[in-house]
This record gives structure tokens, sequence and C-alpha cells, in this order.
């Protein structure tokens, strides 16, 4: 992450400096826009979504960029940006190359496209099988958000944070008492409880955090992959499910989950 980070840098340094030297033709800086996420598909990518929308809203007449694989990972999107720059007037400048993009290039830039398509996927599938060997032989929990009830100590290693431990006990007892999952929300951040970021804890993530089995110390990995095709998450079969017990100190026993697990689906069936 960090060496994408110094990459980006590197990568918005360049291209300053080049609308720099061109100021005497009357190039300026209009905006900037740096993607962190790079993936096959643009739906994701907020900083390319508010380019286009700028384009469409004629707020520049030229887009400087490093290379075809900075904007598009897949020739659908690639082509669909050309078309873009055409409506609207605007060209194309990769400043790799030193040139504007012509018409005459879109043969050699759709096969860069594809490949660079082919490439993204190729990649990602040795990431996701990696990362998958990993999991199906429980060498790593690969937990990178924080999880509220811990902290992280080291790698895979957690402690309880006891504070937070507390409001997701008072959530369970709630819980155990009847309350919804609104009810509880509402109740815990009038207590105090807040989320890793200091926000509200919603319904929702209350409901899924006293669901988990995480509460009491079981990790299950490999619930849903990204389907490289369809472009969208899929759902992985119980049955592959990888299941790590006590891979976390727990903050309720096993018995006193299934308890509040029974009590939350009576709520269900009532209403």
């Amino acid at each position: 992450e960090e060496a994408q980070k110094n990459a980006l840098s590197v990568q918005m340094a360049e291209s300053l400096e080049l609308v720099e030297s061109k100021k005497a033709e009357g190039w300026q800086i209009v905006a900037q826009y740096v993607e962190l996420e790079s993936g096959t598909s643009t739906k994701k990518r907020k900083e390319y979504l508010k380019m286009v929308e700028a384009i469409k809203q004629d707020k520049f007449d030229i887009v400087v960029v490093k290379s075809i694989d900075r904007l598009a990972r897949n020739a659908k999107d690639w082509y669909l940006f050309l078309d873009c720059l055409t409506k609207h007037h605007v060209r194309l400048y990769l400043y790799l190359e030193r040139k504007f993009y012509q018409s005459e290039d879109a043969l050699i830039t759709g096969i860069k496209a594809i490949l660079a398509e082919e490439f993204s996927k190729e990649l990602s599938a040795k990431i996701k099988n990696a990362h998958k060997r990993r999991q199906l032989k429980k060498g790593g929990l690969n937990i990178t958000r924080e999880m509220f009830g811990w902290n992280k100590i080291g790698k895979d290693v957690f402690e309880i944070n006891e504070q937070e431990a507390a409001y997701f006990r008072m959530g369970c007892r709630m819980a155990e008492a009847g309350f919804g999952f609104r009810r509880i929300s509402n109740a815990l951040y009038e207590a105090g409880a807040r989320s890793k970021d200091g926000k509200k804890i919603s319904e929702v993530q209350w409901r899924n955090m006293l669901r988990s089995p995480r509460a009491y110390g079981t990790v299950i990995l490999h619930q849903k992959e990204y389907d490289f095709i369809h472009k969208e998450k899929i759902v992985i079969p119980e049955k592959e499910w990888v299941i790590i017990k006590n891979a976390l100190p727990p903050l309720i026993t096993y018995e006193y989950y299934k308890k509040i697990q029974e009590c939350l689906d009576k709520r269900v069936k009532h209403t």
C-alpha cells in the first residue's frame, strides 16, 4: 500500500511538471484526480467517475494521463471513455508517450486495453489463489479492518477492548430482553458506544456484530469472492467456508451466544 502511494505521488508530480512546462501554450491545471482503486471495473472508482462527470460538464478541454491502463482496465470502459471524450471535444494527452491520442491509435490502444484487462485478471487470480491457500491452511486470519470489541496488537493477534466489550455485552442483554436493533443502536449510542472512527454504530452493524460467531472467538473465512467475469461478489457454499476456532479472545461464551441467537430468531418470527 505504501509503495502504491509513493508511485501515485511520483505520477502526480510528473503530470504537474508536464502542465507547468506547457504554460506558454496556455495549459493550466483545472483539477487533479488521484485514484487509489485500480480494478477491472470503473463502477467503484470514485475519482474516475468524478473526472467523467467533469468532462460532461465541459470543465476542461484536455485530460493528461500517464498511460491508457491508468484510465481503464478493460476494453469496454476504454471505448466508452473515448466516446465521452469525442462527444465533448476533449483531447487526451498520454505524457509517457509525449503525444495526444489520435483516432488512428484506436487499434493499438484497444489491444493495450485488452492486454491490461487480462493482466489485471491474471494478477488478481494469483492473489486470490494465494489468499485462498493461506485460508485453507489456516495460515493467517487476513483481518485488515478494525473490529469493535478487540484491539489488534500484532499480526493475527488481538486483545479484548474492555470498554467496547462492555457495550457489546450490553447489546446482548438488550437483545435477550427482546429489544430490536434500532433501539439497541440508539440506546448504546446514548450510553457512549462509538465505532472505531468515532461514529454511531448503525442498527445494521449491531445486527451483524451480535450475529457474528466472532463474538465467541470463531472466525469464518472464504464466504465470498470476486467474480471477474460478472464483475460482482459471489457467495461461496457453506461447505467451502474456512472456519477457525479460538482465533479471537471471546467476548461472550458460545452458550450465551446461542441463547442470544435464539432470542433474535424468536423476535424475527414474531415480527
